[in-house]
């Protein structure tokens, strides 16, 4: 690592394990479920955000619609740096602004912004044992790989039954049949069951009959 990266990560690791601290005062009793780091896609200004079930559920209740939105997307979230005075990833911002390296190309700057993100939420995570069952991910804002950049990232910082509940946020009840009934085909009867106990408030009858023999073939297994 050059002496840029390990300044940069330094100063980022700093301030997440700071600013953290101080937007988890704000939540006040509430159940923290999902944290995430954000960058816009010029990978030159940071923001942290945090949110709670019970604020998603009160935006939910208000406009059920958007129930994903309230649920996984960070503008759209309880709470953040922009609550707290005393921002320090504003600082990092300001440092990177400053100090970025010009020979590098952006594609591998971003990339290099990206991983030194990833490392500083594992950092956060590993002082802070509240944060094992809390999904964790870095985001790009404004950006077409959006998706793909919070996927990858949620692979590293959470546990493989997370990240498997993480990469379906967005789907509706029938992509979760599509790919239940694929996963069928294929008598792949784990991810089946996975799959279709997502929606297992709508099933049909029949849908309900394969769960149960899909269920017996990997008890029996």
């Amino acid at each position: 690592m050059n002496a840029f990266y390990e300044e940069f990560s330094n100063r980022l690791v700093a301030a997440l394990l700071v600013d953290f601290q101080e937007i988890f005062s704000l939540i006040q009793g509430e159940t923290l479920y999902t944290m995430a780091l954000i960058v816009d896609d010029r990978a030159s200004a940071f923001y942290f955000a945090l949110n709670t079930k019970e604020f998603a559920e009160r935006k939910i209740v208000q406009d059920p619609d958007n129930k994903v939105c309230y649920e996984w997307e960070p503008d759209n979230w309880g709470y953040s740096d922009s609550s707290i005075q005393n921002c320090r990833l504003r600082e990092v911002s300001d440092f990177l602004s400053e100090n970025a390296p010009l020979h590098e190309s952006f594609d591998d700057f971003e990339k290099n912004i990206h991983q030194e993100m990833i490392k500083a939420m594992l950092q956060l995570k590993r002082n802070n044992s509240e944060l094992e069952h809390v999904f964790c991910f870095i985001s790009v804002s404004d950006n077409s790989d959006t998706e793909k950049v919070e996927d990858n990232s949620s692979m590293i910082l959470n546990s493989r039954e997370m990240h498997e509940i993480f990469i379906d946020r967005f789907f509706t009840n029938q992509d979760f049949r599509e790919k239940a009934s694929k996963a069928w085909a294929k008598k792949d009867y784990v991810n089946y069951v996975r799959l279709i106990e997502k929606i297992s408030d709508t099933l049909s009858d029949s849908e309900k009959k394969k769960l149960d023999y899909a269920t017996q073939k990997i008890e029996s297994a």
